[in-house]
């Protein structure tokens, strides 16, 4: 049974890598989306399903490559859970258990289905994966504490991952991790190599939701604080797989450090979420985002993966969200180097995809930007900054792809700017605003004229930004 299981999988494995190789040709924006919020309504699959035309094509054929997706197993508040607390790793709603026979977000054949949409449309989906704690097992009596412990997981209906106290910390094989979860008995991962054990049976898990189930877009790993390192390189590793992003939510230099373990992991951009709120919520300088003691995707944005909002700044009243101006934080986000997440409300219910065209035009616009001038991978120079105003180019490749010149004005007043720039498709050429939005006027930015000596001279107005390029 096993040889024929390993026989499937590598068949899978060569139709996964031939489409990747195929993939692979076809130009593609560097953007994904947050595919959910936190209380998203039940039956989440079927609405996003309905969604992927959209993220296919917000501009000019131009749109996201990967969608974050919420845990996908059965949890022990069953459909009043958004899946952070993991009971059946196996139950991805085709069980009838926690009362219910579905996930919060569908059934197993929802969630098929939109992978299979998906797949169609080129975007990768990643799984938001729990490693650190378990939740809902039946009492026990555990004798590692002499205490009554809810560790006994022998009678989950999928018959995988069947474990009991002694898969959790304290464990006879490891005391404690990283971090615990309060809430929840906190998983021991120390015994990967012994089939039945918690650290083998999660990367089986893994193996099995990415070759049989068809998470083709890596792992999100829920508080990775929690997790040891080595543990998460080694469940990338075995499971094969070329992408995975960390929640690692403090500062930037136990970011880095985590990160320094593990080999080609990504990392969310926690400590640009905060300078993106002391800038645009705080009025603090401008030039803090691209400095590498305040920002990750400075000091390292080959795997600085940004944001704005997500399903946490959104729900959790004590942390700072960006509401001020959070176009601005977006356009940043979306035209700098590092590889940027859009939040699904952010797009979707607040607004930020079209706004209309009266003031600008949004989300949808920087994405194609993001893609057609820069290739989905800018590399940027910076061309003028100061507390209030931020300039900076990304590198064109050729007439098709000619770069673009990004100005971001976080001032109260308006700013007639002139600089030198060194795009070289630019030189004698008129400019024209691709994306761009203001908080402060309605006017579309005038075109703008780069001289023999790539000089040009731009107004600004308040609270703005504008990505000029060749007219398109």
């Amino acid at each position: 049974m096993r040889f024929f299981l390993c026989i499937k999988r590598m068949i899978k494995l060569f139709i996964f890598n031939l489409h990747v190789f195929i993939f692979a040709i076809i130009s593609y924006s560097e953007v994904m989306i947050q595919g959910f919020y936190w209380d998203c309504p039940v039956n989440w699959y079927t609405h996003i399903s309905e969604k992927i035309n959209t993220l296919e094509n917000m501009h000019k054929g131009c749109g996201v490559n990967r969608i974050w997706l919420p845990p996908p197993q059965k949890s022990d508040y069953g459909v009043n859970s958004m899946g952070y607390d993991p009971y059946d790793y196996y139950d991805l709603g085709n069980f009838d258990q926690k009362n219910t026979y579905g996930t919060r977000f569908g059934t197993k054949k929802d969630l098929e289905r939109l992978l299979k949409i998906c797949e169609e449309a080129n975007i990768k989906c990643m799984a938001d994966i729990v490693l650190n704690h378990r939740a809902g097992g039946q009492k026990e009596f555990n004798e590692n504490t002499k205490l009554v412990s809810e560790t006994d997981f022998s009678s989950v209906k999928s018959k995988m991952c069947r474990w009991k106290y002694n898969e959790f910390h304290p464990s006879t094989f490891q005391e404690k991790d990283n971090n615990f979860f309060k809430d929840y008995p906190d998983v021991c991962h120390a015994t990967t190599w012994q089939e039945g054990s918690a650290g083998f049976d999660l990367i089986q898990w893994g193996k099995w939701l990415k070759d049989d189930i068809g998470f083709t877009g890596g792992w999100r790993f829920d508080y990775a604080k929690g997790v040891d390192a080595n543990f998460i390189d080694k469940f990338c590793k075995e499971t094969d797989d070329s992408f995975g992003v960390i929640e690692y939510w403090d500062s930037l230099e136990l970011i880095n450090d985590y990160v320094s373990r593990i080999e080609n992991i990504y990392a969310f951009d926690f400590p640009l979420y905060y300078t993106l709120v002391d800038v645009f919520n705080n009025d603090e300088s401008i030039s803090k985002l691209i400095n590498p003691k305040h920002s990750y995707v400075a000091k390292n944005s080959k795997y600085a993966v940004t944001f704005v909002a997500n399903h946490d700044t959104d729900k959790d009243e004590f942390v700072p969200s960006i509401n001020q101006y959070p176009l601005l934080a977006y356009a940043f986000i979306l035209t700098y180097e590092g590889y940027p997440c859009i939040f699904w409300k952010d797009y979707f219910e607040n607004g930020l995809d079209k706004l209309g065209g009266k003031k600008g035009n949004g989300i949808n616009y920087l994405v194609a930007a993001r893609e057609l001038l820069a290739g989905g991978e800018p590399k940027v120079k910076t061309c003028l900054v100061s507390d209030k105003v931020l300039a900076y180019e990304a590198k064109g490749d050729s007439v098709n792809e000619p770069g673009y010149l990004v100005v971001i004005n976080n001032g109260v007043r308006s700013k007639l700017l002139k600089m030198e720039i060194s795009n070289q498709f630019f030189c004698r050429k008129n400019l024209s605003a691709y994306a761009w939005y203001s908080y402060s006027s309605s006017k579309k930015p005038t075109d703008i004229f780069c001289d023999e000596e790539r000089l040009v001279s731009i107004k600004v107005p308040s609270k703005s930004y504008v990505v000029y390029s060749l007219k398109q």
